[in-house]
């Protein structure tokens, strides 16, 4: 006879086991997904332009040797710090100090280049040479410049890169992970001078006061060379490519297609069999047939109103754009808070519309594919400001008053009555 006592006993060995089967079933799956992807490099990651949402990833938090992508921080750091039309001259120190065996636009000590031709000389055929004449003109040193660039990566939130040289040449202690370089490249595409730079396939030099040649720079994204047709990728935007024996082959970049925008990186690749662009291909194919881009924040749902009662103004702040995410299906969870700047109240210009006073903070998960979330900040705008008038101390007066108008009331009326019954 089966007591209720061997029926709890063999509920509990069901579910453990249904337990066990669910997880093992989990993995297979995921081996399989893996396997179908047939990736080659030893860490890889898809990363959703708008939204930063995680869309794929192999070993991205994995140490990495980034070689030559290393020079997407070092051209934003140039861009947000110096003219694009300043002219540079070419340092004794910068023309000699390039590591022996390094790729380079071809320099000449006393020569005179605009930051904008270094930028193409820096990331087009990735010119090492280029990258120290830049960070000289940005810090004055070698040394400082690389401060900079740490600097900038914590700010960024990439807690596991370290850069001791502005150009990638392998050091052990110059290393990232696929993660932090996507997150440095999202940035770095915000600005439309990178942008414009990085998307470009060819750029010529003119003469300049040490040469009488033309200097012909071509990019070394063979993914955006119709010249070679088995890497070539139509939805390929642009992208920097690395190399070197320990870290193999490196690729940052992004492909675009309808209204999906993906970064890729692939990272520590084979040479031989073009890792970094196989699996640049074979994860861009893979994801923009799986998810679809969907409206999961509405602007005009995310208009607030802060009131500063220190000077007595109440201001009205709004998302300025609408986000858009990458995801599997319309099953996802998001919250979210919102951070005041303080300080930003202070001084701020009522009429300059464009201050942003606060930030939305959103987390957002794809419930089917744990992996696809997003944690990210947006600026709210001001849009309005109005004088706000604290009406809070008057509320005891006001109810008095009203208080006594109603025993007054009452006395009117109970006076009445009696005069009625007094005439009746």
């Amino acid at each position: 006879m089966i007591t209720i006592k061997k029926l709890k006993i063999l509920f509990t060995i069901f579910c453990i086991v249904l337990s066990i089967f669910v997880l093992c079933l989990n993995n297979i799956q995921a081996v399989t997904t893996l396997q179908k992807l047939n990736l080659l490099c030893t860490s890889d990651i898809v990363m959703d332009y708008h939204s930063g949402n995680i869309l794929y990833n192999k070993a991205m938090d994995d140490k990495i040797y980034p070689a030559s992508t290393t020079k997407i921080l070092t051209a934003i750091l140039v861009v947000e710090n110096l003219d694009i039309n300043k002219a540079i001259v070419v340092s004794d120190n910068a023309s000699s100090s390039t590591p022996i065996g390094s790729s380079v636009m071809g320099i000449k000590p006393g020569e005179v280049f605009t930051v904008e031709q270094l930028l193409y000389g820096l990331l087009l055929p990735s010119g090492n040479d280029a990258a120290i004449v830049l960070a000289e003109a940005v810090s004055g040193n070698v040394e400082d410049f690389v401060t900079l660039m740490n600097k900038k990566a914590k700010e960024l939130g990439c807690n596991n890169t370290n850069f001791v040289n502005p150009h990638g040449f392998h050091d052990y202690n110059h290393y990232s992970t696929a993660h932090d370089m996507a997150t440095i490249f999202r940035y770095c595409l915000n600005n439309e001078i990178f942008k414009e730079i990085i998307c470009t396939k060819e750029y010529t030099i003119p003469p300049t006061n040490k040469s009488e040649k033309e200097n012909k720079l071509v990019n070394t994204n063979r993914m955006s060379d119709e010249n070679y047709p088995s890497l070539y990728y139509d939805y390929m935007v642009g992208g920097k490519t690395g190399y070197t024996d320990e870290a193999r082959g490196t690729f940052i970049s992004f492909c675009e297609k309808e209204n999906k925008t993906i970064i890729i990186g692939a990272f520590n690749g084979s040479q031989k069999q073009n890792a970094r662009f196989v699996d640049t291909k074979t994860l861009a194919e893979d994801t923009f047939e799986k998810f679809k881009n969907e409206l999961i924040a509405n602007k005009n749902d995310y208009v607030f109103s802060i009131t500063n009662q220190v000077n007595n103004m109440k201001y009205k702040v709004a998302l300025q754009e609408d986000i858009y995410a990458l995801v599997t299906n319309s099953n996802y969870s998001m919250e979210y808070n919102i951070e005041i700047n303080l300080d930003s109240l202070k001084n701020l210009n009522y009429d300059d519309k464009t201050n942003s006073i606060a930030k939305l903070n959103i987390t957002f998960t794809d419930i089917n594919n744990p992996g696809n979330y997003l944690s990210d900040s947006f600026d709210l705008k001001l849009i309005e400001t109005e004088q706000y008038h604290d009406s809070s101390g008057n509320t005891g007066i006001i109810i008095l008053a009203a208080f006594i108008i109603i025993i007054l009331l009452c006395m009117i009326v109970i006076k009445k009555i009696k005069r009625e019954n007094i005439e009746m």
